[in-house]
C-alpha cells in the first residue's frame, strides 16, 4: 500500500488539503496571488526644498494596510517632520537623524483623507517645505 503525498494550502486561516497533482475544479485562481492582487501600495510624501533645506528632509509614508503611518526625519537641519493624516498630526524630531517613528491608526476603510508634511523649527511650520496630497484609507 503506498501514501499518497498530500499539500497543504493556507486560504485565510482554515487549511485545505489538495492533491499535488490536480486543484479543485472550482479554484481556478490562486486564493494567495487574490490577496496579493488586492493589497494596496503604501503612499509616500516627502518634504519640499526650501532655501538651505533639501527636498526629502522629512518623509512619510502612510500604510492603508493597518492604518500603519512611518515619519523619518533624514536630516539635522534642527527642524522637526510635522504630518497631518485624517484629522490627526504627529511629529518626529531626531537630533541625530536618519530615525524614523511609527504611528497605528485606525481609520474607516476606503474614505479620502489629507495626507500632508512640513517641516518646523520651535513649533513653527516651515511653509516653503510643505507637501499635499490626499490618500484613500
Amino acid at each position: 500500500m503506498t501514501a499518497k503525498a498530500v499539500t497543504t494550502v493556507l486560504v485565510g486561516l482554515a487549511p485545505c488539503l489538495v492533491a499535488p497533482d490536480r486543484a479543485p475544479a472550482d479554484e481556478q485562481a490562486s486564493p494567495v496571488a487574490e490577496v496579493a492582487s488586492s493589497a494596496r501600495a503604501p503612499y509616500t510624501i516627502k518634504t519640499l526644498k526650501w532655501g538651505e533645506l533639501k527636498a526629502g528632509a522629512g518623509r512619510a509614508i502612510f500604510k492603508p494596510e493597518g492604518d500603519r503611518l512611518t515619519i523619518i526625519d533624514y536630516e539635522d537641519d534642527g527642524r522637526a517632520v510635522e504630518v497631518y493624516l485624517g484629522g490627526k498630526e504627529p511629529r518626529y524630531y531626531d537630533p541625530d537623524p536618519p530615525s524614523g517613528r511609527g504611528f497605528n491608526y485606525d481609520f474607516p476603510e476606503g474614505k479620502r483623507i489629507k495626507f500632508n508634511i512640513c517641516l518646523s523649527r520651535r513649533g513653527e511650520i516651515e511653509d516653503g517645505t510643505c507637501a499635499y496630497s490626499t490618500v484613500t484609507t
